[in-house]
């Protein structure tokens, strides 16, 4: 790949995109010449973008034809890429990133049996730990949702907070 696009400091043109997407196929060409990787792996590489409703890349596939433990890469993948900065982006907090994985799955992007154990499991390593809220105020985390995980109960002050009951108040970080 070119690696001005690699080292772009803006958002990309879409002709830049349409070659970065190339990564899939340059990816999988590579580690299929490897002849003692599992072909999975080298199929991994190709499929990793794909979206189960399709609207992935290079080929846009659909849920059943991708591979289960490369969706299960695609969510890992997608979490370490908002979670990490580069030229063009700044990182997102673990809750950012979070809610985003969930809004995916909600809009069939990502796999729903993945994303949520996914993010179930994310969560609850910050259990009681402290969060600042989107109307500025500081409350703690005390009980992960099962089936919401992005939505837990927190303590604000003395009074016990639903998220999954309230719309006017989201968690935007971990407090310092």
């Amino acid at each position: 790949m070119d690696s001005s696009i690699l080292k772009a400091s803006a958002r990309l043109t879409q002709t830049e995109y349409k070659e970065m997407q190339k990564h899939t196929i340059y990816g999988k060409s590579i580690l299929f010449q490897v002849p003692q990787l599992d072909i999975l792996i080298s199929r991994t590489a190709l499929l990793h973008h794909e979206k189960i409703n399709g609207r992935g890349y290079p080929s846009q596939r659909t849920e059943k034809d991708i591979p289960f433990l490369i969706q299960i890469v695609s969510v890992a993948d997608k979490f370490n890429s908002m979670c990490t900065a580069n030229t063009y982006k700044d990182k997102k907090t673990y809750i950012e990133a979070i809610d985003e994985l969930m809004s995916e799955s909600y809009g069939n992007a990502l796999n729903p049996a993945i994303v949520i154990p996914f993010t179930n499991f994310i969560m609850r390593k910050q259990l009681f730990k402290k969060v600042m809220l989107s109307n500025n105020e500081t409350a703690e985390i005390i009980f992960i949702h099962q089936n919401e995980p992005h939505l837990p109960l927190i303590r604000l002050k003395d009074s016990y907070i639903d998220l999954r009951r309230t719309s006017s108040l989201k968690i935007t970080g971990l407090a310092n």
